[in-house]
């Protein structure tokens, strides 16, 4: 068997925001090398440049091993079904497809105790874990919610996954450990899991999503999944009273910045974050997002409030009809936009079905008697772009952001 070779050691985490489109995937590399990756997934828009380079990045930070664990917060397919194709490579000697070795899957949402990774049934996600692809990794499912505080583990035996233990606990810790240095303690952490929705809808998995916390010194980063108002409601009746997410380094915005998951002032005030990242593809016409009013909450946070940056950050977001009226209450129809912007001399780009209009250079729409939103929607949606003084990043917009803590 040949030797693995040496992980490199590190005073810092390592972080890639990957711009999935539509999706979500974040990988980690840990102080003492090893590697976990929270989420990949897309459901359209993806940007294959950047996915491909990410993916050769995951590759030689396992150099040549495997990685450690990965983090699957629920199971909606912009958040998993991308994972078979990251973890794959190929044999140069075989010419066959190999995947990287994984040493633990933490997940929500087990679809049943004999079939733990039921839910997770796009693209073959499920097949790749429990039938050895991945070699035998043991599988964790998270429970921390307002009633129960427990993971169910799994093992393989007889070539079959079996639960074998059910632990209570506080906390689920993933990884920790010091730096070389000795100066800096480091863990990755999560802190809620299968919380429960109050209504019923399409957002009930939203709720469950893991979230994650990577703490390194001082310095912390929540990563939050889809997680819905009963997911941060949850959070913050448990941590309220400790540090543990108080005044954290980034903050990942839930659910690409969908209003559905808006943040109540008491959480926005607990995290006070110096920065947020949002996991949304540029130019991303599928469910408009982020939305203006998700972004507006967390820039009047206190920290994010008083950070102005002198270059600024590029940061895109959506209004709806109402939202917008101001900015363009002269237009009658969407065709007197296309109209001015003929006018003016503006290139402007439209989707094959002809319900998305956006122009080929957006800083036109910030001139002068322009309209202000540089895209618009047949259903009323319309997007700006603006280069704000505070440290927002978009995945999409940003390209893919390394981020060293």
């Amino acid at each position: 068997m040949p030797k693995m070779k040496e992980k490199q050691q590190l005073e810092e985490f390592e972080m890639i925001f990957v711009d999935m489109g539509q999706g979500d995937c974040c990988i980690i590399r840990c102080p003492d090398g090893n590697v976990i990756m929270v989420d990949c997934g897309s459901s359209g828009n993806l940007d294959l440049k950047g996915y491909t380079a990410a993916k050769q990045q995951l590759l030689a930070w396992a150099n040549g091993g495997g990685i450690y664990a990965i983090i699957l917060t629920h199971p909606d397919r912009d958040h998993y079904n991308m994972t078979e194709n990251i973890l794959s490579k190929v044999n140069p000697l075989s010419s066959k497809t190999e995947y990287l070795k994984v040493d633990h899957v933490i997940f929500s949402t087990a679809y049943s105790e004999k079939s733990p990774m039921g839910n997770y049934n796009q693209n073959g996600i499920c097949s790749l874990i429990c039938d050895g692809y991945l070699g035998n990794p043991q599988l964790y499912e998270i429970t921390m919610n307002d009633t129960n505080s427990y993971y169910l583990q799994w093992e393989q035996k007889n070539s079959n996954y079996q639960k074998y233990t059910k632990e209570d606990i506080i906390g689920f810790n993933v990884i920790k450990g010091t730096t070389v240095s000795g100066k800096k303690k480091w863990s990755i952490d999560i802190l809620a899991g299968n919380v429960l929705r109050d209504k019923s809808g399409p957002l009930n998995t939203n709720a469950a999503s893991l979230v994650t916390l990577l703490r390194i010194g001082d310095e912390k980063i929540l990563l939050t999944g889809d997680s819905t108002v009963e997911t941060q409601d949850f959070l913050y009746k448990t941590y309220k009273k400790s540090d543990t997410i108080k005044n954290l380094t980034i903050f990942q915005v839930p659910h690409h910045g969908s209003e559905e998951c808006l943040s109540k002032s008491s959480f926005i005030n607990l995290v006070n974050p110096e920065q947020l990242v949002v996991s949304v593809g540029i130019i991303n016409d599928s469910y408009c997002l982020p939305r203006y009013k998700v972004l507006e909450a967390w820039i009047n946070a206190n920290r994010l409030a008083g950070l102005d940056v002198k270059e600024g950050v590029v940061t895109d977001y959506w209004k709806d009809d109402f939202e917008a009226a101001a900015d363009y209450n002269s237009f009658k129809n969407f065709n007197e936009i296309l109209a001015l912007w003929t006018k003016k001399g503006y290139k402007y780009l439209q989707n094959s079905s002809n319900t998305f209009y956006w122009l080929k250079n957006p800083s036109d729409a910030r001139l002068k008697g322009s309209t202000g939103f540089y895209g618009f929607k047949n259903t009323s949606f319309y997007i700006y772009r603006e280069q704000a003084q505070k440290q927002i990043w978009q995945t999409g917009v940003m390209g893919n952001i390394k981020s060293l803590i």
